[in-house]
């Protein structure tokens, strides 16, 4: 179990940095962003999963609305 959330934090934080650099590069190309897509596959419980009513929910989605929200993107 402790294993697993190690691994669920670190993914995070890999994810995390990875958009933070995409991001400063863009900026400093001079483009800015107003939409970002993230794919995943929703079937991983409770990290990512699909609700009955066909919406993904999730810890890992939560944090993406998190990290758009904090770079104020879609």
């Amino acid at each position: 179990m402790i294993k697993t959330k190690l691994a669920a934090a670190a993914y995070a934080l890999c994810l995390a940095g990875a958009l933070s650099t995409s991001f400063n590069a863009a900026a400093e190309a001079g483009k800015t962003w107003s939409t970002v897509r993230i794919a995943t596959e929703g079937a991983y419980h409770p990290y990512n999963f699909t609700k009955p009513d066909g919406t993904l929910d999730g810890m890992e989605i939560e944090l993406y609305k998190v990290l758009c929200d904090n770079m104020k993107v879609k």
